[in-house]
């Protein structure tokens, strides 16, 4: 019995061995660090318009400075962020498109105007230990520069619904939700490899999706974290994409993305990520210029991949 004993403790020590160390993965960066973050998202887009094909490929290119201010009473990180370098690629019905704002542009092209107003922008964020971001502030000047950079007409009466449509994208409700895909994916218990957490997010904003992400720590070494990354993504049926002019838009879109992420093992900062994404569904749009409340649908189909690339400065 003694025997018999010893050896089930034997093989239960070389389980708790084999299973490795468990570590407290938290968003820990410290105050006076400096951080270049650099967003750049592909796609292929593809929609069937009254029988016209109409395919379109997309790059934007996000790269911004994170100042980290201080860690306040609440224990949360206080970050000030500046949109740095912005690029905005096009090829489609429209033509080409290319805008780079580290290139000299003679002229911007109309679709890029909204982006090249965020240049040199920037807000303030606070984010917990667990990567949840608590607030953002600071956005309502960024969107008076871009509304200013328009150079609407005093008298035009289209400019209130601009502006509404700008929050909605660029806001602090819209910009919280962007930063919360980038930042809440920390577990809420020290984890090893193997281990796996979930978490859904509605996205109301922008672009409003039903994201239920997984996340499965895949290794661990001396200076990084490894994480496999799937997100199956569902239409958040409920939001509207976009209202303007007696126009509105909405879509029902499903999907997934997977890939990776890692991080740094220290303060939790992710250093680099790529997450390829399919998503395809239909679009609706109502309105006057659509035959009114019948409206117009078309299918969409989107294929892409979010590339992020970090480092201390």
């Amino acid at each position: 019995m003694k025997k018999t004993c010893g050896f089930l403790l034997a093989i239960i020590f070389m389980i708790i061995n084999c299973a490795g160390p468990k570590i407290d993965l938290k968003f820990n960066i410290k105050p006076g660090s400096v951080y270049s973050y650099k967003v750049t998202t592909e796609q292929q887009i593809s929609q069937t318009i009254q029988g016209k094909v109409v395919d379109m490929d997309q790059t934007i290119i996000m790269e911004y400075r994170y100042d980290v201010k201080e860690i306040n009473d609440q224990g949360n990180t206080v970050v000030d962020i500046v949109y740095e370098r912005i690029g905005y690629m096009q090829d489609g019905p429209l033509g080409h498109i290319d805008y780079k704002s580290w290139e000299d542009n003679k002229e911007i092209p109309l679709l890029a105007q909204g982006f090249a107003s965020l240049v040199d922008q920037g807000f303030t964020m606070e984010i917990s230990p667990h990567g949840s971001v608590v607030a953002i502030t600071g956005t309502e000047k960024i969107i008076d520069k871009m509304i200013k950079d328009m150079d609407l007409p005093e008298s035009n009466g289209m400019t209130e619904e601009i502006k509404q449509g700008m929050q909605n994208q660029f806001g602090d409700a819209a910009l919280k939700e962007t930063m919360k895909s980038m930042f809440s994916i920390y577990p809420d218990r020290p984890v090893g490899v193997g281990d796996s957490w979930q978490a859904t997010w509605n996205m109301s904003k922008g672009f409003p999706m039903i994201l239920n992400n997984t996340w499965k720590l895949k290794e661990i070494n001396d200076t990084e974290v490894i994480l496999d990354v799937y997100t199956k993504v569902e239409s958040n049926k409920e939001a509207i994409l976009s209202q303007m002019g007696g126009m509105e838009m909405s879509y029902d879109l499903s999907g997934e993305q997977s890939g990776s992420m890692v991080l740094d093992r220290v303060t939790g900062w992710c250093t680099r990520s790529q997450l390829d994404q399919i998503f395809e569904g239909t679009i609706r749009a109502t309105g006057e210029m659509f035959g009114g409340q019948e409206g117009l649908e078309w299918p969409i189909k989107v294929a892409g991949t979010v590339t992020i690339e970090s480092s201390v400065e």
